[in-house]
């Protein structure tokens, strides 16, 4: 990242722009990754949030939605190819996912993956411990901005629905003149 503020808060409104702009991918992935960013207070404090089925109102379809939306947006078979955008922003940060919940306050154990393969008809020989083999877990997914995968360091951010719907992915900042002529056509 440019450290001149004007130019660096130029460079994360393109970010969000490429973000809330990418193809086949739902509205939810797209305000995750910006309330990340966000959070992120400009690509500098490494951040994480987990959605959890029937909490907040997030059904399954919803998260597991999110889920395939920004793990296609990060991975390099995918169309958007958000990691390889952030090395070239210079930033050490990248996005990641992964199946479970995180809890900062669960030293030791801050990262719970129980359930994580109950459904897919695996035995214990197949799998390295019994709790991913739980049953009747809610589907929950934790996701990252920061400068490792999975980090433990992450500031974990309690977050509500209200909070995340209101990342308005009609405008990312990039173009604010525009932006503010489209909302009033918007509103009218």
């Amino acid at each position: 990242m440019v450290t001149d503020s004007v130019y660096a808060a130029r460079q994360i409104a393109a970010l969000k722009y490429l973000i809330f702009n990418a193809k086949q991918v739902d509205v939810l992935s797209k305000q995750i990754l910006g309330f990340l960013i966000d959070k992120s207070e400009g690509l500098t404090k490494e951040v994480c949030i987990t959605l959890t089925e029937d909490k907040e109102g997030y059904s399954a379809r919803e998260i597991d939605e999110a889920m395939s939306g920004i793990s296609n947006m990060e991975s390099c078979n995918g169309w958007t190819h958000i990691d390889q955008i952030m090395i070239l922003f210079g930033s050490d940060f990248r996005f990641s996912l992964h199946y479970g919940d995180f809890d900062p306050n669960r030293v030791g154990n801050e990262f719970d993956n129980s359930g994580q393969f109950s459904n897919m008809g695996l035995d214990r020989s197949q799998v390295t411990s019994d709790k991913v083999l739980v049953r009747g877990m809610p589907l929950r997914y934790t996701f990252w901005l920061a400068k490792e995968r999975y980090s433990r360091k992450a500031n974990f951010i309690i977050i509500t629905r209200k909070e995340l719907s209101s990342i308005n992915i009609e405008t990312p900042g990039l173009y604010p003149e525009i932006e503010a002529q489209h909302m009033k056509f918007a509103n009218t």
